[in-house]
């Protein structure tokens, strides 16, 4: 027959595994592409790369309002020469500085050739032309293939803007699932979990005193701060207790 555990060891556990899988969902949740879904959903399909270059927005005022230039306008060619990316257009766009050029699009099917004069001097937000360009449209796709490509991308780190991204968010994940693993062993009473808990509450521990620190060198403290401190502080508490107490667990 099983032993039932001491009532103060339940309520240990209980706090214990609620503060576990609150840390470990929201891990979970910071680290997935959830924002990337939400705006593929609000987009009606995914942000994919393609060989052509269209206009975003044109800026009032500029040489491309002035030449009768469109949103979804496609740059088909500048003096001729045929573009496909958003380098060799404003690549063009800088060795033409000052000269009339030709730039062919296509608009909705139908193809006009604009006459234009990209700007020497511009706004440093604008650019010779004035017009926002990009060589990615959107794809519609199924729902499953969106959550399982924009998944892939997030974790891949094939679309990486800034560097590490990726590796902060397979770290997220990582810890996300160790934190529910653990309140879930602890939640069963295994031994094992004890020892995992306490790896978790020695890190809180370094946490807390880092945040003693910066209390004593004259921060500022706000109620996030303390927040955290409380949190900090009731994982250490708690990991030292259920390691004292461990010889309840199996």
């Amino acid at each position: 027959m099983r032993k039932e555990k001491p009532t103060r060891i339940k309520v240990a556990v209980l706090i214990t595994g609620l503060l576990l899988f609150v840390n470990g969902f929201r891990l979970i949740y910071i680290s997935s592409p959830v924002p990337e879904i939400r705006q593929a959903l609000k987009n009606g399909g995914i942000n994919v790369s393609s060989d052509r270059v269209h206009i975003e927005s044109v800026i009032p005022g500029s040489p491309a309002a002035d030449a009768d230039m469109q949103k979804r306008d496609v740059i088909v060619s500048v003096n001729n020469e045929s573009v496909h990316d958003i380098g060799s257009v404003t690549n063009l766009m800088a060795s033409n500085k000052g000269n009339l050029i030709a730039i062919t699009i296509d608009r909705n099917g139908t193809i006009l050739t604009k006459n234009v004069t990209p700007r020497s001097e511009y706004p440093r937000t604008q650019g010779p032309l004035g017009v926002t360009i990009s060589d990615r449209e959107i794809q519609k796709v199924s729902f499953f293939r969106m959550v399982t490509q924009l998944t892939w991308e997030a974790y891949s780190g094939k679309f990486e803007i800034f560097p590490g991204t990726t590796y902060l968010r397979v770290l997220l994940l990582a810890f996300g699932t160790f934190s529910l693993s653990v309140a879930m062993g602890l939640r069963i009473h295994k031994k094992w979990a004890v020892y995992l808990f306490t790896l978790i509450a020695v890190s809180a521990l370094y946490n807390f005193l880092k945040l003693l620190t910066g209390v004593f060198y004259g921060d500022a403290i706000d109620i996030p701060f303390v927040a955290k401190e409380m949190i900090w502080l009731t994982f250490t508490c708690l990991g030292v207790y259920l390691f004292l107490a461990r010889k309840y667990f199996s």
